[in-house]
Parts: structure tokens; sequence; C-alpha cells
């Protein structure tokens, strides 16, 4: 597991100042019992599907699909080479700040699984490491 980003605009969220850390993990879901905790009523799982990043104008914008009981199509942007000023351009049925949070995380776990060593720690096995590398990677360079 490794610290993606901290989230802690004054206004992101309309309760009260919240900071929030996300940390990015490769993990068995099927064996992880996701449990909605004091802030959600309830929790599920999400697959990511039609992830697209584009360049235009100086301009990055990433779209992307959650698919599960619900389906949820955010779009965010940010400056090219600058995915710290991300920003939201559609929530796409996302609270607050999460659709930057989800393609921030996403474009971090891509970073380092390209350019590191992220996966010899995570997993064992390099024919498991390939695999994990080609599926992740493949559908979304």
């Amino acid at each position: 597991m490794e610290q993606a980003f901290v989230w802690g605009t004054l206004d992101r969220d309309p309760r009260s100042r919240v900071i929030t850390v996300s940390f990015i993990a490769l993990a068995d879901y099927s064996k992880l019992c996701a449990k909605a905790g004091d802030d959600a009523a309830e929790v599920e799982w999400f697959t990511l599907d039609n992830y697209i990043k584009k360049e235009q104008d100086g301009i990055t914008n990433i779209s992307y699909t959650l698919c599960g009981r619900e389906t949820l199509c955010p779009i965010v942007a940010y400056p090219a080479g600058r995915m710290q000023e991300i920003s939201k351009k559609q929530s796409g049925g996302l609270a607050f700040d999460h659709a930057e949070s989800i393609a921030y995380s996403f474009e971090c776990m891509k970073s380092r699984i390209q350019n590191g060593q992220f996966l010899r720690f995570a997993l064992s096995g390099s024919k498991i490491r390939e695999s994990a590398k080609k599926a992740f990677l493949t559908p979304f360079i």
C-alpha cells in the first residue's frame, strides 16, 4: 500500500472540514469484506471501465465509468503535466471530490506499475507480476 494524495480543500465536504488521505494498493477483493462505516449507509465494489485520457489544448481530460449496482460516469481535467491541479468537470454521480480522487489514484497506480517496483513488492513470482501488469495496463495505455 502506498499513499497517493491528500485531499483537503476547505469546502470539499459540505458537512464539515474534512481531510482525506487516499492510498493505492493491489488486493484480491474477493478476500476483502467491504463494510460501511459511520460516514456511509452502504458500500459496494465497482469496476472501472471505459477509462479514456485525452490531451487537448494543454488540458488533460479523463473520463471513465464505474460499474456496480449503478453506473457512474465522471469527467475530470487538469493542466497537462500538473495532475495535482485536477478538478471535476462532471461528478457523474460521485460525491465531493471522489471523481478526482479515483482518477488521480488510478494514474498514480499506472505510473508505479510502469516505472517502478510496485508489482515486485505486491506480488510474488515473475509470471504473476507480468500477468498483473498486462491485465492492468493493456486496456489503458
